[in-house]
């Protein structure tokens, strides 16, 4: 699962991701995609998270040319994202531990 937050960090600071979708046809930009995550979001139930696989999916949808193994880079992409964003909170929650 991804938050909004943990998305919208990884649009901003992987450029990566919105190359990866321009090599797939898919045209979007920031301000979409977390629109289209705030419609999952909703529909999800899930308290403003969205399952990583639902988010890839409907983001490749929205052009409907992907090929698998393009949905694959893609949910990999997003998962490797998410992993060095917990990395970066959990050294971010120690350094705030250690002063106080």
């Amino acid at each position: 699962w991804l938050s909004r937050p943990e998305f919208k960090a990884a649009l901003e600071g992987h450029p990566a991701v919105l190359s990866q979708l321009l090599k797939m046809d898919v045209e979007t930009n920031t301000e979409e995609l977390l629109m289209l995550f705030d419609r999952l979001s909703h529909d999800s139930g899930s308290g403003g998270s969205v399952e990583i696989f639902s988010l890839v999916e409907a983001i490749v949808l929205t052009n409907g040319t992907a090929r698998s193994s393009e949905v694959f880079d893609v949910k990999y992409l997003v998962r490797a994202l998410r992993r060095d964003l917990g990395g970066q909170m959990d050294s971010l929650k120690r350094e705030i531990a250690s002063y106080q």
